[in-house]
């Protein structure tokens, strides 16, 4: 069953920090393509998680907790903003929650999709790109593990992106940024070389990558 509900969004208010005006911000918990054919676009622009003072046009990146769901690609990702909301998130993905619409819903993408749980917008927006792109986010996690340490760089935070023609893992070292290339050749390679062992995991991230090649070396 396809089973579809509308998205769930609300309006806020949201005080400037740089001239304290007030001004309403669009707040979307749901965002799902069936509704909102441009909610990728959206969500790896920032657009989504963006408010722009009406008063002295200061931007303020904002976070919140919510999902993304692609039927047509059998897609379902979530964004906690908080540990409990992560925690609940896992429960809900895990069909231990059923007290809402919602809830009922992601139990029933769970037997279709392709499910993944980020922990803020950053890692959200790496998420959906990367998927985007129909990479395997688990290989992307390995290479992001392999680069930093054959470059030595120790950074928790460092993100996927592309340049149009390589993959990038952007990484910080002593305040510099660093980009570290790989091409579609190597990401093969390592596809080769691990997608027997790959499993589905509800958060791939660079910590699950680097158990992985530890339990897997």
């Amino acid at each position: 069953m396809n089973k579809k509900i509308q998205p769930y969004t609300y309006s806020t208010e949201i005080r400037c920090p740089h001239c304290m005006h007030k001004g309403k911000f669009r707040m979307t918990t749901l965002m799902d393509t069936h509704e909102d054919p441009d909610a990728a676009k959206k969500i790896m622009s920032g657009d989504c998680f963006s408010f722009t003072c009406s008063h002295c046009n200061a931007v303020q990146f904002l976070s919140y907790t919510c999902l993304y769901h692609d039927g047509s690609r059998k897609l379902l990702i979530g964004c906690a903003d908080t540990q409990k909301d992560f925690e609940r998130m896992v429960q809900q993905m895990n069909g231990e929650k059923t007290e809402t619409k919602l809830d009922l819903a992601v139990s029933e993408w769970m037997k279709d999709c392709t499910s993944r749980i980020t922990a803020g917008p950053a890692e959200f927006q790496e998420s959906v790109l990367i998927h985007e792109l129909g990479l395997d986010d688990r290989i992307i996690q390995i290479a992001k593990v392999l680069l930093l340490d054959e470059a030595g760089i120790d950074d928790p935070d460092a993100y996927f992106n592309t340049d149009g023609e390589n993959y990038v893992i952007t990484a910080y070292s002593d305040n510099q940024e660093i980009n570290l290339s790989f091409d579609m050749k190597e990401y093969d390679m390592l596809v080769s070389a691990y997608h027997e062992q790959l499993e589905e995991v509800l958060v791939c991230s660079q910590s699950w990558a680097r158990e992985f090649l530890e339990k897997h070396a």
